[in-house]
């Protein structure tokens, strides 16, 4: 394919071989720019001479240039060449490669819209001091990189961000976020322990469990049953699980995390048994399908915002053994009428960050 280009001015070349001069070969680097004119198109990146006046150093021009001579991006086969990454595993569906410099991760991240290499700036273009800054960034952050994960059967990529073990980004070629869970299934164990990463995966029930903590549920059942023997049920643990219906926690249960049940809009019915102390902020945010429920004796905390836009709550049951509740735990609940309590001095404690439910309050 041909391209025609706008014709550049004197004062464009000058400004850029100015800038440029020669590689230590000296080698004209304007001629070079040339030749690689059209390579550089088609491979996304900017073929404008001005541009790279404005934002690209020397460094970076000759990288880009001495890529485009050795042809260290994908060929025509999809096989990675002459470019610095270390591959950590493969099978006969999965490739997982570590870029071990800017230049490597901008190549691997070919073709794809990637915001993670750092390749685009706020125009679209390809910026190499933005890919060099974020690689170095990302290394002293968090003292790992990130991994570009190819699945050989339907050729797709992904972009594997691990922050910390309990917090990794997973990006598809459109850079949207992506259900962790279900790659790290079909990557499988091996795979996952390559790039260094301690994780759980589900068991035959869909439930991550680690150290008596539910982390995750990755099933789509609409009754659910926690196993025995989980103490915590963690930050978002069901989150936007929109299939269920109603759940039962076991007795063994302490502690509803943060965020556990938010965006379940289908969850009409939930079994709290007497062993739950703390019930965290944002547990059952917009649980829309929610209509009542009844907190045990034995709680003792609800955090804030617990049921934030619950819209068809209409009563719940708090009892005498709470002792602090949040801010803002029934805000956007319009159709609550009934808030079931035994003492004032429970009445008190909801009051006391809660004011404006003082007309729901029924003491029984």
């Amino acid at each position: 394919m041909r391209y025609y280009y706008i014709t550049d001015s004197k004062a464009d070349i000058e400004n850029f071989k100015e800038k440029f001069g020669v590689d230590n070969k000296g080698r004209d680097i304007y001629s070079l720019f040339i030749k690689y004119k059209d390579r550089l198109k088609n491979h996304g990146i900017s073929n404008d001479i001005t541009y790279h006046t404005k934002h690209t150093s020397k460094e970076e021009m000759l990288d880009i240039l001495y890529r485009m001579d050795n042809q260290s991006y994908e060929n025509e086969k999809g096989e990675i060449s002459k470019n610095n990454y270390r591959k950590v595993y493969e099978n006969n569906n999965w490739k997982i490669l570590e870029p071990l410099d800017w230049q490597t991760s901008m190549a691997l991240g070919e073709g794809t819209t990637w915001c993670i290499t750092g390749r685009y700036d706020t125009n679209g273009e390809v910026k190499p001091s933005q890919a060099k800054q974020y690689f170095n960034e990302y290394l002293n952050s968090y003292y790992m990189t990130y991994y570009f994960v190819y699945d050989k059967k339907n050729g797709k990529k992904y972009c594997i961000c691990p922050r910390t073990n309990d917090d990794i980004d997973i990006w598809n070629e459109e850079d949207k976020l992506i259900d962790n869970g279900q790659l790290f299934q079909s990557i499988g164990e091996e795979g996952i322990k390559s790039m260094g990463l301690n994780i759980v995966l589900p068991d035959e029930n869909g439930f991550v469990i680690e150290n008596e903590v539910l982390k995750k549920y990755e099933g789509d059942e609409s009754k659910i049953e926690i196993p025995n023997g989980v103490k915590i049920i963690g930050k978002n643990a069901f989150y936007e699980c929109t299939s269920l219906q109603s759940i039962t926690i076991p007795s063994s249960v302490e502690e509803i995390g943060y965020g556990s049940f938010a965006f379940c809009d289908s969850l009409q019915s939930i079994t709290i048994p007497s062993s739950v102390r703390e019930i965290g902020d944002s547990a059952f945010v917009s649980c829309d399908s929610l209509q009542s429920i009844t907190i045990p004796n034995g709680v003792e905390e609800i955090g804030e915002n617990a049921f934030v836009f619950c819209d068809s709550l209409q009563s719940i049951t708090i009892p005498t053994s709470v002792k602090e509740i949040g801010a803002y735990v029934f805000k956007g609940c319009d159709s609550l009428k009934s808030i079931y309590i035994n003492d004032e001095k429970t009445a008190k404690v909801i009051l006391e960050n809660n004011p404006w439910v003082k007309d729901k309050i029924v003491l029984r």
